[in-house]
């Protein structure tokens, strides 16, 4: 398959990228689920929020597996997309699920020749339609969640849409990565657990896993300590 790179630049989106990129967002979700599923305080405390958003990421790299090799860009981001809306568990799935719509939606509205898009194009327009679809999938959103960080990550790739892909995913990665340490002081229940947003944090590990597929390199991140353990029902708007 042809590269997505090209002296640095974003050249034509590889589907192939789409699937890697699904596996290490599942595997860093997997790595990370007990740390996530600690900082779930809000809207209730149901701990559950890195184990939904990793059952809905990992529904959809299996989806992209099973899709045919000669697959497009667009239909293997579909197929990730339905997979996920099909099996999201709790609120912050959902969300989850709704960015992986955007992500689909862009790659098929954005042009009819895929020869022409770019990865720069493809991360761009789908987290901006993928932020939209979360907050119309919330019935009373709230700033210091994650549909802030995934609003911030949109924000970001379209002001870096010029830079070289792996430039505009770490400056996606590192803007959220700001603004999840900043919800607590959006959010009084956070800041009254000390923790950070649980969804917020599921979501820079999306992120995160584009920058280490892109450049081969994992971005570093702190530890973000949680005060809870154990399990619970669904949530909402985790």
């Amino acid at each position: 398959m042809e590269s997505v790179f090209d002296g640095g630049l974003a050249r034509t989106m590889n589907p192939q990228l789409l699937r890697d990129w699904a596996h290490a967002a599942a595997e860093g979700l997997a790595s990370l689920r007990g740390e996530i599923n600690d900082l779930n305080v809000f809207p209730i405390p149901d701990s559950d929020t890195g184990s939904n958003m990793l059952f809905t990421m990992t529904a959809a790299a299996e989806a992209a597996d099973r899709v045919a090799p000669e697959t497009g860009v667009a239909g293997v981001a579909r197929a990730m997309a339905d997979a996920a809306v099909a099996a999201a568990h709790g609120n912050s799935g959902i969300i989850l699920a709704q960015v992986l719509v955007g992500l689909s939606d862009a790659a098929e509205l954005i042009t009819t020749d895929e020869s022409q898009l770019t990865f720069n194009q493809l991360w761009a327009a789908g987290l901006r339609l993928g932020s939209l679809a979360a907050v119309r999938a919330v019935s009373e959103p709230r700033e210091g969640t994650v549909l802030t960080v995934v609003r911030v990550g949109a924000e970001t790739a379209a002001a870096n849409v010029h830079a070289s892909a792996g430039d505009l995913a770490r400056a996606v990665a590192d803007e959220c990565a700001d603004a999840l340490e900043k919800t607590p002081e959006q959010l009084p229940e956070l800041a009254n657990a000390g923790v950070v947003d649980a969804g917020g944090r599921g979501f820079l590990v999306l992120a995160d896993a584009m920058v280490a597929v892109l450049t081969g390199v994992a971005q570093r991140r702190r530890r973000y300590k949680g005060i809870l353990t154990g399990g619970g029902e669904p949530g909402h708007q985790d």
